[in-house]
């Protein structure tokens, strides 16, 4: 009954839709877009094909793009390798890598759009990395790793056998990975294997050779040899093993160490043998050319695989030739013939096997006195006399050859009083004489000091000394009331007594007209006059001095000024300060000997009770040898006087004076030794330290600078280490031995040219700025850890061309602007460089 009703209901309904289009417009027909392949993966230069429709609606608009472009339809004649067929299908002629991505099919309905996407990507496969032989030994586990190559599909692996496939079955092997693994390889294992990648479009293989391994031993030969420094030995060695093994040669090196409680420790470690002009390895024999001593010892073959070593011994002997030993001979050797009437004269020689000595006296005359006896290497004297002094020859004769040393005998006499000195006690205006002789050979020099700061020294202004070393002072004054010294002083000695001058006032009448009173007045003017005219001289003579200073052109002399005041005997220095640096050299322990400089040893030593008593202290011993061409005496008293002005942390210390025979200056030390030792031995040393170093060594230097002393050696063996990387600027300068390579003949002088700015060089100009270069290459040295400046270079060439075409280069590890500072320093005019203070803000800011 109501089924009729119903369907009349949607007929009038229908009607009223298809009359109204409003109403049309806002209804949506349930229509899908239908894209099939959804995605494609083929392999490049293939024809795709992918279907677009819409459901149920099939007369939508289809319209293909990719990203913004759209996708052109088919038409005859057409060259476009993508485009759409009439029956709305995506067709790509031949794939290609550029055609691949994303692309979209859009159906345009009356009432909205829809769209459907498709991801086309080519299939590949990239080639497989070679593989590098693998060898093991015979029962170990064996791994060939495959690296699995990048592939669309995802590559499958499997493993073949001498082109064969291993069975999966296989207990022993396990190919099912990218890395095959035989757990446990047998002699049958060795051959061929073959990595296979593959995928659905591409297949790549890769070849690797396994080899099982027999071990066996090593053998060499000879097992020892013995030669002379200088021969060649040659090693060989071959590996037993099957197939044979590679070899490698090291060699035990043995390191000791001192610990808290001065015990020392050594420990032997094996390094490899590193080739160089003289060592020479090819294949496995090991050949060392020109040996030396230090080519002496245990050197190892070893064949090394797995876990399995393999090594055989060789013992390398070198007989060191025979030699003068530099650390403990002397060439020049002196005796006081008032302290020591036997003596004896000794050369040192150095070299294995057995040697006789053959003593030759060369002057004054070839033959040797009655008074002398030759025993082994030394030459005893008795009765020691003038006529003993001169020149030996003695010579080493030895089993594999001779050498040839000589020693330079003096013979002197410590001075003596012949006469000390007597208190003087006299009035204002007369005169006195001061009786001061002494004797000794050479013959002392006389010198008159005043004991106290405040007292101003004796000069020639106030006294005349006679030829037989009395001293004159024709009137004397209220002020010259004091203490003082008299010095006999030679070139291997000196000696010291005191005396007072107690200069008294007059009881005078001095009425107005008196003629006693006139004198006094006349005297007094007279008087005043005087001294005006001395103290104006001292002030112009100290205000020009320091014009010239400033100016760079006051030449220094062997690291100061060179001044009217700087002979002994002139020195303002209080000598109750020197007397609390008098040492025993008894009380010195000798260490080591760190090397010789100009005058002489220097060497490490403990110094008893110097600092606190009943405790060592660490030192550094400069010692001044007496020799008849150089004057020793005036180059200690020089370096003392400078040394104790020095009171700053970044200038090593003065400790102690040894005033009697041997002359020597004992200054601080540290067990960390000179800056270029350190740094030699130590290379992971961070930028930050090696920073802090060169600050330390600049703030010594500012402070030298300021007491107008020019170093003239600055350079990192002149440098010392102490704890927490400070460092403090010394004045050791081993020229003769241990850094004689950093020093060359310059205008018949040591110099270290490498270090030196060019006016140095050419014009013998030291000043603050002549300093400041060599800082900067002291710097270079301490980022370069132990190249020499300029390697490779001549001494001839650095001479020749430094200041013009040759500067040093950045150090690797050195931030470049503190090169740029060190570049500064380099300038050729010396005005343009930056003082030491100026250096020390710069690099404050890069610390920052």
């Amino acid at each position: 009954m109501f089924l009729p009703l119903i369907y009349k209901i949607v007929q009038w309904f229908l009607v009223i839709l298809l009359c109204n289009n409003d109403l049309i417009q806002n209804i949506t027909t349930a229509v899908t877009v239908i894209v099939e392949p959804r995605n494609v993966l083929q392999a490049a230069k293939t024809e795709v094909f992918v279907n677009c429709t819409t459901s149920p609606v099939e007369d939508a608009q289809i319209i293909w793009n990719k990203g913004e472009e759209n996708i052109p339809s088919y038409s005859e004649g057409t060259k476009d390798e993508v485009y759409v067929l009439p029956n709305n299908t995506l067709y790509l002629k031949s794939l290609k890598k550029k055609e691949a991505g994303t692309y979209t099919c859009n159906a345009f309905l009356t009432l909205e759009k829809l769209f459907q996407t498709v991801v086309i990507e080519v299939a590949f496969l990239q080639k497989l990395n070679s593989i590098d032989p693998v060898k093991v030994l015979q029962g170990y586990v064996a791994e060939i790793v495959c690296e699995e190559p990048v592939g669309k599909p995802q590559p499958k692996v499997k493993w073949l056998y001498n082109g064969a496939t291993i069975s999966p079955d296989n207990p022993n092997i396990d190919s099912s990975s990218w890395t095959l693994r035989i757990k446990k390889t047998m002699l049958s294992d060795a051959g061929n294997y073959t990595c296979v990648a593959f995928n659905s479009v591409a297949e790549r293989t890769a070849e690797a050779k396994l080899t099982v391994v027999v071990v066996g031993d090593v053998d060499v030969s000879p097992i020892s040899d013995s030669i002379k420094e200088g021969e060649s030995a040659t090693f060989k060695c071959e590996s037993k093993s099957d197939p044979p093994l590679n070899v490698k040669w090291k060699r035990d090196i043995e390191t000791c160490s001192t610990t808290d409680n001065s015990q020392s420790v050594c420990k032997v470690t094996k390094e490899d043998v590193i080739p160089n002009d003289r060592v020479i390895i090819s294949g496995g024999t090991l050949s060392i050319k020109n040996a030396s001593v230090k080519d002496e010892g245990i050197y190892l073959c070893e064949t090394e695989l797995s876990t399995q070593i393999s090594s055989a011994k060789v013992q390398l002997n070198v007989f060191e030739l025979m030699k003068v030993d530099k650390s403990l001979h002397n060439e020049i050797q002196t005796c006081d013939r008032l302290r020591q009437n036997n003596t004896k004269i000794t050369c040192h020689f150095r070299g294995d096997g057995k040697y006789s000595i053959q003593w030759t006296r060369l002057s004054p005359n070839a033959i040797l006195n009655s008074n002398m006896k030759v025993v082994n290497d030394s030459i005893y004297i008795s009765d020691l006399k003038f006529e003993d002094m001169g020149q030996f020859k003695c010579e080493a004769v030895g089993e594999y050859n001779n050498a040839t040393a000589y020693v330079n005998f003096i013979v002197y006499e410590h001075p003596q009083f012949i006469i000390s000195p007597k208190n003087i006690t006299a009035y204002i205006g007369e005169p006195a004489w001061v009786h001061c002789q002494g004797k000794g050979f050479p013959k002392p020099r006389v010198y008159i000091l005043r004991g106290k700061k405040d007292g101003g020294n004796l000069n020639n202004s106030y006294f005349v000394q006679l030829p037989n070393d009395t001293f004159y002072i024709k009137s004397l004054k209220k002020e010259y009331s004091g203490e003082y010294f008299c010095w006999l002083i030679e070139q291997y000695g000196s000696i010291s007594d005191t005396f007072s001058i107690t200069v008294l006032e007059k009881e005078v009448n001095t009425g107005k007209g008196s003629p006693m009173g006139r004198t006094v007045g006349i005297a007094v003017g007279c008087a005043g006059v005087y001294i005006l005219l001395v103290i104006g001289l001292m002030i112009y003579c100290r205000a020009r001095r320091a014009r010239l200073f400033k100016k760079g052109k006051l030449v220094e002399v062997d690291g100061e000024p060179l001044a009217e005041d700087h002979l002994l005997g002139a020195s303002d220095i209080p000598l109750v300060s020197i007397e609390k640096l008098i040492f025993n050299y008894e009380n010195l322990q000798e260490i080591m000997v760190l090397g010789y400089g100009k005058f002489g040893k220097v060497f490490k030593a403990y110094a008893k009770g110097i600092c606190e008593e009943g405790t060592d202290t660490l030192v550094a011993v400069k010692v001044f040898e007496e020799t008849p061409v150089n004057n020793v005496l005036s180059a200690f008293n020089k370096e003392t006087e400078d040394l104790m002005q020095f009171q700053n942390s970044y200038v090593v210390r003065l400790l102690g004076l040894v005033r009697e025979s041997p002359f020597c200056i004992i200054t601080e030390y540290s067990e960390l030794g000179d800056l270029k030792e350190y740094l030699q031995t130590n290379k992971n040393i961070s930028s930050s330290a090696r920073l802090h170093m060169c600050t330390c060594i600049a703030k010594g230097m500012s402070y030298l600078a300021t007491l107008h002393y020019v170093h003239r050696d600055l350079a990192a063996r002149n440098c010392i280490l102490f704890s927490q990387n400070e460092v403090k600027v010394s004045f050791l300068s081993l020229c003769n031995t241990t850094y004689k390579d950093d020093y060359y003949l310059l205008n018949n002088l040591l110099a270290p040219v490498r270090w030196l700015a060019p006016e140095s060089i050419r014009e013998n100009i030291y000043n603050e700025k002549t300093d400041v270069w060599s800082f900067s290459v002291t710097m270079w040295e301490i980022f370069s850890s132990e190249v020499q400046p300029f390697h490779g270079v001549s001494n001839e060439e650095v001479v020749n061309r430094i200041g013009k075409d040759l500067q040093l280069t950045i150090p690797s590890n050195c931030p470049k602007t503190l090169y740029k500072i060190m570049t500064q320093c380099w300038l050729v005019n010396a005005f343009d460089r930056p003082t030491f203070d100026e250096l020390l803000s710069l690099m404050a800011e890069i610390s920052h």
